[in-house]
């Protein structure tokens, strides 16, 4: 049996200011397998690319560019990047993002190689706020290592909140209709889909940061805007999921109202009914 394989795809557009930090959280990566690095740059304006290429002649493990091509938007940038990696494992980076622990990936692989009933591990980690410089971990309230989440558990609400903190199952990645990147597909939509075949299983590492900006599309949005966005979201999802999901789906879009146009009813409501709920599911 060969060296188990995994592919680290680095996601990128325009970050010439971060992708340096980035790089150097991969190459760091102590992995007793084989990586390969492979590169979907979404037609980068600024010196992201050839910041990249700087790193290429130092680094342990082959680079492999993606072919240019005109801007295709995220989420096409990461259908072209999944459907590139054939390894046994898919480890995401986006270019604004870094990991911390140099066996951050050998312990997902080694996790994920013991459970088998898992198709995706998410490993704890610290939201950077870019211009407050402020640096916030993720709480852990559990006594175990790890917490499993199944898909129905996703669709009352994002658990998961950053794809550069995952790392999935390639043979379960290879199983997704390729127009599930047609409706803006991140962390949470691949987490719903991918949790019809497995778990998720988000473990205590704290190993990876999330860089949140104050002028990121969705940061500038207003809450009434964002509400408009989640609800539609939601609906296109549902209808994607066949409609799987969707006495959880309601329930979360009440409390997505609730939140917005009644705040104080949300708070009792979510910590008497929603939050016993949720815990006991995480618990289980």
């Amino acid at each position: 049996m060969g060296k188990i394989q995994v592919n680290v795809l680095l996601v990128c557009f325009n970050q010439e200011n971060y992708i340096g930090q980035a790089l150097e959280s991969i190459l760091m990566q102590r992995f007793d397998g084989d990586l390969h690095l492979i590169i979907a740059d979404d037609s980068s304006t600024d010196l992201t690319l050839e910041i990249i290429q700087s790193f290429e002649s130092t680094a342990p493990f082959p680079f492999i560019y993606l072919p240019k091509e005109p801007n295709l938007g995220i989420f096409h940038n990461y259908r072209r990047g999944y459907a590139a990696c054939h390894g046994d494992y898919i480890a995401v980076m986006e270019g604004d993002d870094y990991w911390t622990e140099p066996d951050r990936i050998q312990k997902h692989v080694d996790f994920l190689e013991k459970h088998q009933d898992c198709v995706m591990t998410m490993n704890r980690l610290s939201n950077l706020y870019q211009e407050k410089g402020l640096m916030v971990a993720q709480k852990w309230p559990f006594k175990d290592e790890y917490q499993y989440i199944s898909a129905r558990m996703l669709a009352y609400g994002n658990l998961l909140g950053n794809l550069s903190a995952c790392v999935l199952r390639n043979s379960t990645v290879k199983k997704l209709k390729p127009e599930i990147f047609d409706i803006n597909t991140a962390d949470w939509m691949l987490g719903l889909a991918l949790g019809r075949w497995g778990y998720i299983a988000k473990l205590k590492d704290l190993s990876s940061v999330y860089r949140i900006s104050q002028r990121g599309l969705w940061s500038k949005k207003t809450k009434k805007q964002k509400l408009l966005d989640l609800n539609e979201t939601v609906k296109r999802y549902d209808q994607f999921l066949e409609y799987r999901y969707t006495k959880e789906f309601s329930a979360l879009k009440r409390i997505l109202w609730m939140e917005h146009y009644a705040p104080d009813l949300f708070m009792k409501v979510f910590r008497r009914l929603y939050f016993p709920i949720i815990k006991r599911k995480l618990h289980q």
